[in-house]
């Protein structure tokens, strides 16, 4: 490569550096590339660590969820950046088996893992509803987001990994944001619920708030996932507010040796 096509590179570089700093961070789509820049240069490990709130919800053991052995049916075992643990992944799929809820609604699709092993675990008439925040959606969502969360909205296609399975024709894919999605055909019937979208501490709040509208009157589960993470101290923060200001919240339970956190209001 020549000096002249180095130089011109690195002036283009400086240029569009000189142009982000001095206005173009103002415009929203360019505000995560700020945060990129401060993790790539070191800045973001120790502030994270500063901000990772205390996790305030009393733990349970999985044991104690199962007094009678589930074994449930597992499918696409291997994970990736983004999904739950193997453990995350048993512990849901048990669950469900264990509620033979009738409808499923997941707030946060991905790759469609989650989706896939709720849907071999529910009976053949359960439906699956699941929530997912398309790629042009990201520049007008209804609340902040997370910088991070833009790496799981930006991908080719929603729920891959259930489309390619039988019980797939039990699952409904939804698009949409949410914050501002309309949930009334929903209230009072979902008796299974996973919160797994937007990590945000506004998109907890509001994600709890609707889980809570979407429970029928004879109760139900709710799952919220990567609690107590380094990764995401606004989420742990929401759900510890709402566990000490909301009465229907104080049954919440975090799940040892994971990041899961449980409501049953079955029980309650």
């Amino acid at each position: 490569m020549s000096a002249f096509i180095v130089a011109k590179r690195y002036l283009l570089s400086l240029t569009s550096c000189a142009y982000f700093f001095a206005g173009g961070v103002l415009q929203k789509k360019h505000r995560p590339l700020l945060y990129d820049l401060c993790k790539h240069f070191g800045f973001e490990g120790a502030s994270s660590q500063q901000m990772r709130p205390i996790p305030l919800i009393p733990p349970v053991e999985v044991t104690d969820l199962f007094p009678v052995p589930i074994t449930p049916t597992l499918c696409e075992l291997q994970g990736t950046d983004g999904n739950v643990s193997l453990l995350e992944l048993i512990i849901i799929a048990s669950l469900a088996k264990q509620c033979s809820p009738c409808n499923v609604l997941e707030i946060g699709t991905f790759d469609g893992r989650t989706t896939a092993n709720l849907a071999l675990n529910t009976a053949s008439d359960a439906k699956v509803y699941t929530l997912d925040l398309p790629p042009e959606g990201l520049d007008s969502a209804g609340l902040p987001l997370e910088a991070d969360d833009r790496k799981y909205v930006l991908k080719s296609a929603s729920g891959e990994r259930f489309s390619r399975l039988p019980e797939g024709s039990k699952v409904k894919q939804l698009y949409g944001d949410s914050a501002t999605f309309d949930f009334v055909p929903f209230e009072g019937k979902m008796d299974f619920i996973f919160i797994d979208g937007s990590h945000s501490y506004e998109y907890v709040l509001r994600d709890t708030r609707t889980a809570l509208r979407l429970l029928p009157p004879s109760g139900g589960v709710i799952l919220w996932h990567d609690y107590d993470t380094q990764s995401w101290p606004g989420l742990t923060t929401g759900l510890n507010e709402l566990f000490q200001s909301e009465p229907l919240l104080r049954g919440i339970k975090h799940i040892t040796s994971t990041s899961l956190c449980m409501l049953d209001t079955r029980i309650a």
